[in-house]
Parts: structure tokens; sequence; C-alpha cells
């Protein structure tokens, strides 16, 4: 996959292999189907590549892992795509009731560019790396520092859990197959 990613993005060339060409052409092809059906869902897009590749099923989710690690998620892509067209379609109804003169079209232009990207919520504050620690955890065979209350026949029980589950135990013989 390294090879196939520099061959796609690197500025210098680098010569695949046939296999590593048939693979590229797949992931393209995958990625390529996802753009024009971006509703595809994983199940669905692994049928159509186990179909259209004769492929397993976990040869078929691996190429869409592959196809999503190298290319990106479409949908995701897809909603940043709506998000910015949404921005974009806002600050053209603003610029444009600007020009008109239309104030209170413009300030509430503003205020939607405003709440659409959040900007009217308080900033979350940056977590103080100082603050966290790891809690030093001592083991122990102790039950009593749970601070429960112990039943009377604890140790009974006890000394019977490890008779029937450790027990004696007994060699074996075994063949060593490295040898």
């Amino acid at each position: 996959i390294a090879r196939i990613e520099a061959a796609m993005f690197a500025r210098g060339r680098v010569e695949l292999t046939p296999t590593e060409l048939e693979l590229k052409s797949r992931l393209e092809f995958i990625f390529t189907y996802w753009l024009d059906n971006p509703m595809t869902t994983h199940k669905a897009m692994r049928d159509f590549v186990q179909e259209q590749f004769g492929v397993s099923n976990i040869q078929a989710m691996r190429l869409i892992s592959y196809t999503e690690m190298l290319l990106g998620n479409v949908r995701t892509a897809g909603k940043e795509w709506y998000r910015f067209m949404v921005v974009e379609g806002l600050k053209k109804i603003h610029d444009r009731a600007y020009e008109e003169g239309d104030w209170k079209a413009a300030a509430m232009a503003m205020d939607k560019i405003g709440k659409y990207t959040r900007l009217d919520q308080k900033e979350d504050e940056e977590l103080n790396q100082d603050n966290i620690f790891v809690p030093e955890w001592e083991p122990s065979a102790d039950v009593s520092v749970l601070d429960i209350e112990i039943p009377p026949d604890f140790e009974e029980k006890r000394r019977k859990l490890i008779e029937k589950y450790i027990g004696e135990t007994e060699d074996v013989d075994f063949t060593d197959l490295d040898e």
C-alpha cells in the first residue's frame, strides 16, 4: 500500500509491479464508484466489490479499507463539501444584501454563518495536562483491601477453588517439533 500511495501522490516516479498496478486500479475504481454513489453503505459496497472483482468478503472489506485509507471517506468528504457550500451560499447572500443596503438581511446571513460554524458557542478550554495523573495501583491478593465484609467461610471456599482449578499438576510427555 505504501508503494501505491507513493505512486499516486509522490512527485517522484514509482514503478509498480503488475500486482500493485492491479490493486491501484481496483482502489481507483472503487473510489470512483463511491463518488458516483456517495450514499452507498459499506455493506452494499462490499457486495458490489465482491461481485465486480470476484473476491471474498474479507478481501472486499480490505479493498474498501485501503480505498478509504488512501483516498478518503467519500461520505465525510461529501459532508465537508456541503458544509462549504452552505457557508459560501450564506456569504453570497450577505454580500448581496450588503450591496443592496439591506442591513437586516446581511446581519441575518452573518448570524446564520456564526451559528452554523458554531462561532456563537464558547470554545472548549484546553485540557491542562499537568492536572492529569495516573493513579498508582499496587496489586494485592488480599481481599480485605477492598473494604468489604468477608464471609466467615471465605478461606475454606478459596482453598476448595484452588484445589479444584489448580489441584495437583502432573508432567506429560511431549515431542519438541523444532528438533
